[in-house]
């Protein structure tokens, strides 16, 4: 089995998800709001659509936009697994995990997300995106 990975490929997409219906009301909805390379879902292929997952998934289930395989067993395959919110990097060709910080960027060579100021030598420290400093950690240290 191949996985695939849906890529918004819109500015913004919003999924809406109905998650109680009681008596024809909806008691309860959830949704989420996607942007541009960001993975929408990952869904599985059979071994024989491997070779033409995009068309098999977009044309013959009908379920359109683009799709781009990711695999958990062979992260030599676009660097990592691609899971919901993750982040597709079309020039490099691989996905990372969502930055977890606006300040942070993106280090091409690594694929990690590089904060602005290097992580301290010593001690335990918590990112604070407000000072866009580290800070000493308020929580004590595992024994």
């Amino acid at each position: 089995m191949a996985h695939f990975a849906e890529i918004c490929t819109e500015e913004t997409y919003t999924i809406v998800n109905t998650g109680l219906t009681i008596s024809g009301e909806t008691i309860f909805t959830s949704g989420r709001t996607f942007v541009v390379n960001e993975v929408i879902r990952v869904l599985v292929a059979p071994n024989n659509q491997e070779h033409r997952g995009q068309e098999y998934l977009a044309n013959d289930l009908g379920l359109g936009g683009m799709w781009i395989q990711t695999s958990y067993n062979n992260n030599n395959i676009r660097n990592k697994f691609a899971g919901i919110g993750y982040i597709y990097h079309k020039t490099l060709d691989i996905f990372s995990p969502p930055n977890p910080f606006p300040s942070w960027i993106f280090n091409t060579t690594t694929y990690q997300w590089d904060p602005p100021i290097e992580y301290p030598s010593e001690g335990d420290w918590i990112w604070s995106e407000d000072t866009l400093s580290w800070i000493e950690s308020p929580y004590s240290p595992l024994p």
